[in-house]
């Protein structure tokens, strides 16, 4: 265990450090700021809905539900399970690691931004196999901006987007059960 930890600390010191420049760090904070999601997500759905109509409403549905419940899987019962520190924790901290977003005390392991991003673009590739390209990048994207910008190591944003496109995967196929019963979706 103490090789897999001292491997991912490089492998965080390598992208943390590595990847820096002026762009890339404003890119992955812009990236990794929920802020930054809430206007291109209302616009989407809007185009969504407007599509889609009832399918849209029925998958955005299963996203909140999707997000309502891996959220607090991953604050509540796994990082107080794990309690493993984060990178920029000022007890633990990194040597030589970048910390755009200052330094933070919660747990680490593992990253609830990449459990919740692949959980949804999980549960969006289901729905639209063709598009898994763009529903991946977005959650990679989101999930590689939190060790470019030092709250997580890699493990922790592998761990959440495994757990998340399991939970993600997991919600489509109860869906299907249910939707043969229920023909909401025909």
């Amino acid at each position: 265990m103490e090789t897999i930890l001292a491997w991912d600390k490089s492998l965080f010191l390598l992208i943390n450090t590595g990847w820096s420049c002026s762009f890339s760090d404003h890119f992955f904070l812009w990236v990794t700021d929920g802020r930054f999601w809430i206007l291109p997500g209302l616009v989407a759905a809007f185009f969504f809905i407007r599509q889609e109509k009832k399918k849209a409403f029925i998958i955005l549905g299963l996203t909140l539900l999707l997000v309502a419940l891996t959220d607090p899987l991953c604050v509540r019962l796994l990082k107080p399970l794990f309690a493993r520190p984060r990178p920029c924790d000022p007890e633990a901290l990194v040597a030589g690691g970048r910390f755009l977003c200052g330094f933070k005390h919660s747990f680490s392991f593992p990253s609830a931004h990449a459990m919740n991003s692949f959980a949804a673009a999980m549960l969006y590739t289901c729905f639209y196999p063709k598009r898994w390209p763009f529903f991946m990048t977005l959650a990679g994207l989101a999930a590689l901006s939190r060790v470019v910008v030092g709250v997580h190591y890699p493990l922790d944003v592998l761990a959440g987007a495994l757990i998340g496109m399991g939970c993600g995967g997991l919600l489509y196929c109860l869906f299907v059960r249910v939707n043969r019963k229920t023909r909401w979706l025909e």
